[in-house]
C-alpha cells in the first residue's frame, strides 16, 4: 500500500512539472519519418500516449496533416502530430480534423498550439497538484485578438478531457483489479 501510495504521488509529481514543448522547442529542420516518430513519442511517453509511421501515413492520406517535404517533416506538422496524438486519447480522426481546420480558419498554427499546449499544462498541474506547487500558465487566449470565443471552451472542454483519460488509463493500468 505503501509503494502504491509512493508511486502514485510520484506519478502526480511528473505531471505537475510535465512541459509539452512550445511551437518554437520544436525543430524545423526537417525530420524522416522515424524522425519524427521518435521525437513526439519522447514528449508524449511520460503521458502514457504513442503514435506510429503507420498513424502518421494515415493520417497524411487522410489530409489531417500536410505532405511531408521530400519526405522530411517539419515544426507545423510535428504540432499538429502531438495535437492529434493527445486528441486521438478521446476524438475520432473525424472530430480532429474539423477541429484543426476550424483552428487553422482563425488563428496560425503557432498560436493555437501554444494555446493548447498551456492549458494542457495548466489542466494537468489542476488535476495532479496537491496544491503546493507553483502553477504556470503562458496561456494567451487566442480569442483576445478578436476572434471567435468559442474555441477558447472548445479547447478548454477538448483538454479536460484529454486529462482525464490519461488519468483514467493510468489508474486502471496500475490497478489490482
Amino acid at each position: 500500500m505503501e509503494m502504491e501510495r509512493n508511486e502514485l504521488k510520484l506519478y502526480n509529481e511528473t505531471f505537475v512539472e510535465y512541459h509539452l514543448p512550445r511551437y518554437k522547442e520544436i525543430p524545423d529542420v526537417g525530420l524522416l519519418l522515424e524522425q519524427t516518430v521518435r521525437l513526439i513519442n519522447g514528449y508524449l511517453d511520460p503521458l502514457g500516449v504513442r503514435i506510429t509511421n503507420s498513424m502518421i501515413s494515415n493520417y497524411v492520406k487522410q489530409h489531417i496533416i500536410a505532405r511531408p517535404i521530400k519526405k522530411l517533416y517539419y515544426r507545423d506538422q510535428i504540432a499538429a502530430l502531438i495535437f492529434i496524438a493527445l486528441s486521438k486519447t478521446v476524438l475520432s480522426l473525424e472530430g480532429i480534423a474539423k477541429y484543426l481546420n476550424m483552428q487553422r480558419r482563425s488563428y496560425s498554427e503557432a498560436a493555437a498550439y501554444n494555446y493548447f499546449c498551456a492549458h494542457f499544462e495548466k489542466e494537468l498541474h489542476n488535476k495532479f497538484s496537491d496544491g503546493s506547487a507553483s502553477q504556470h500558465s503562458d496561456a494567451t487566449d487566442p480569442a483576445d485578438t478578436g476572434k471567435a470565443g468559442n474555441d477558447a471552451f472548445l479547447v478548454s472542454f477538448l483538454v479536460q478531457a484529454i486529462v482525464e483519460c490519461i488519468h483514467l488509463q493510468y489508474r486502471i493500468s496500475h490497478s489490482d483489479l
